[in-house]
């Protein structure tokens, strides 16, 4: 074979080279001569440019939470044709409390019931009324029905027993309601609560130590495990001293002291940071709502555990 044979073109092909040759030159030749025909470029700004950034950033983070939602809705439909079936049990007087596997299983219990019962007892909860019991996932309301007469808990809550309070009520009945502070308890004194066990007085006292202390009771919703029907039971009983939490220096602490604080990440870090090493020190803590990072619910979060000085 030839270089001819190689590199040669046909007429048809030389046609269509020519013919595309053309087409192009005519679009670059439109593109100097004729710019007026193509759509403006808008250039942006930095701040502009990074209010899109924002925006884009924000609409992935929304889809990717109604995502997660979606599959969480999935996943929960899925445990519950899994678990929440209704069946006859064979109900016989019993406390929720500590009750053996056995015990479960003679009520008429599956598997799935009974490790979701005993996840809820090491995770700190307890079944203080009847009620208690429906709020259990993976127990549906014929089946707490069946139980419910046959519960028995000592001590349980005068709505659900035969008595009125009015009716039961005497001087010498009438206790002190425990209440507890929560930035110097141990866990042995937060045990005292009830409805708060091991599990739950250890996470408290160690959300605390992270934290530099509590500001408010209602901050305990952000340890791992205690819900909000928790938190009702306990929070009689528990009272706040916001004097004891510990702050952080925002004018001396080093990056790394700034981050080791559960609040804040490592983007508002670098804000604050970088304001600091533009602007100077701070010379009030309200300085920190000119960083665009900061709105106003986040800024009432963080101030509490931030100082000046």
């Amino acid at each position: 074979m030839s270089f001819k044979d190689l590199f040669g073109f046909n007429k048809k092909e030389r046609i269509g080279i020519l013919s595309l040759s053309a087409l192009l030159i005519l679009m670059i030749s439109g593109y100097f001569f004729f710019p007026g025909l193509l759509p403006p470029v808008k250039e942006m700004s930095d701040n502009e440019f990074k209010e899109e950034v924002e925006k884009f950033m924000e609409n992935r983070e929304k889809q990717r939470k109604e995502w997660e939602a979606m599959q969480e809705k999935k996943r929960k439909e899925q445990r519950k044709n899994d678990i929440r079936k209704t069946k006859e049990l064979t109900p016989f007087p019993f406390n929720p409390n500590d009750l053996p596997t056995e015990k479960w299983k003679a009520l008429g219990f599956g598997d799935k019931q009974i490790e979701i019962i005993k996840n809820y007892e090491k995770s700190g909860g307890e079944f203080r009324r009847k009620g208690d019991l429906r709020r259990i996932y993976g127990i549906d309301e014929d089946e707490y029905n069946q139980l419910a007469p046959y519960i028995r808990i000592p001590f349980q809550a005068a709505e659900e027993s035969d008595v009125s309070p009015e009716d039961d009520y005497t001087p010498e009945k009438k206790e002190k309601i425990l209440v507890i502070e929560l930035n110097s308890a141990d866990s042995a004194e937060l045990r005292k609560i009830y409805g708060i066990g091991p599990a739950f007085s250890s996470r408290i006292v160690k959300f605390r130590d992270i934290l530099g202390g509590y500001y408010k009771k209602e901050q305990l919703l952000e340890v791992y495990g205690l819900d909000s029907a928790n938190y009702q039971q306990i929070k009689q009983h528990i009272s706040v001293d916001a004097s004891r939490v510990k702050t952080i220096n925002i004018n001396t602490a080093s990056f790394k002291e700034l981050l080791s604080h559960p609040y804040l990440d490592y983007y508002l870090v670098k804000e604050i940071t970088e304001y600091r090493e533009s602007q100077g020190p701070f010379s009030d803590i309200s300085e920190l709502k000119e960083i665009p990072l900061i709105y106003d619910d986040l800024y009432n979060k963080i101030t509490p555990y931030l100082s000046t000085q």
